[in-house]
């Protein structure tokens, strides 16, 4: 029977294999202007990008291949046939205009020549709530009663919406995959290509699947259980959290909350006599 490796010699095996990281680097050395940014999760500055892209008329050099590229890819995923094929993809998009938070719609696209108008409602980290899209879709019908109304539900995964008869479902990996086309079919500009293309890196590692990166993780992780394991268990707590804990202790030495530090580097626990009141405390 093979002899159990202790912790020491776990560690050393990771060190003498630490080559094995380098198959990340993809992921974590490339220069990301999103990173920078502060992109990743934030709703608003992808809707913000997205509005870059889907105004025909910036100075992206796009044209109006990301906006028609969206609504392609609505018109494919069309089973119930709600929408007429020729009149949206024979648009003119270059009378498009985008507007930001619109009545609280994420992206509001309209065209007072071609009488369409195309609302958005965007979902990065959070889900549809305060019957969203109901209130949305009652405020496009009395704003342009006269318009063809598209609406589109867009999140990471393909989230059903509420109203499935009304909305129709757009994913992130949907997003990628149009701007992977455009980047190589169009000559883009230089700073225009870098822009895109960190974005796409960004989605792909943030918000879509990416199963190249799962898979060189699993079988990192997988080589290295032990090892990994030891390091993110023993980890130094960081400087955030220990302020937080001070924090919380200044308050509890006040008698203005309960807290009390354990060893436990995953949570943090305090409460207060007016929240037991409402959820009374475990012992």
């Amino acid at each position: 029977m093979e002899k159990q490796k202790s912790d020491e010699e776990v560690l050393q095996d990771f060190l003498l294999d630490i080559e094995c990281l380098d198959e990340l680097n993809h992921w974590t050395r490339k220069f990301n202007i999103s990173d920078i940014l502060k992109v990743s999760k934030a709703e608003i500055r992808h809707s913000n990008i997205l509005a870059w892209l889907l105004d025909a008329t910036e100075n992206h050099g796009l044209g109006d291949a990301f906006v028609k590229g969206i609504i392609q890819r609505i018109v494919e995923n069309d089973e119930d046939n709600r929408y007429d094929i020729f009149e949206l993809l024979l648009l003119d998009y270059y009378s498009l205009i985008v507007c930001r938070e619109w009545k609280n719609i994420d992206l509001l696209i309209v065209s007072e020549k071609e009488k369409v108008v195309i609302a958005i409602e965007n979902k990065v980290s959070s889900h549809e709530h305060d019957d969203q899209l109901n209130r949305y879709k009652k405020i496009t019908e009395d704003e342009y009663p006269d318009f063809r109304r598209i609406y589109i539900y867009l999140t990471p995964d393909g989230e059903e919406p509420s109203d499935t008869q009304n909305w129709s479902i757009l994913t992130y990996t949907d997003i990628v995959e149009i701007l992977e086309n455009i980047r190589e079919r169009e000559n883009l500009l230089e700073e225009v290509d870098l822009l895109i293309g960190n974005y796409i890196d960004t989605l792909r590692r943030e918000i879509v699947e990416d199963e190249r990166l799962i898979q060189i993780c699993n079988k990192i992780y997988q080589k290295h259980r032990r090892a990994l394991d030891l390091i993110y268990e023993n980890k130094t707590e960081g400087e955030i959290a220990e302020t937080i804990k001070n924090i919380l202790q200044e308050e509890a030495d006040k008698g203005n909350l309960h807290f009390q530090r354990t060893t436990n580097r995953h949570w943090i626990g305090f409460h207060t006599e007016f929240m037991n009141g409402y959820l009374p405390p475990m012992e």
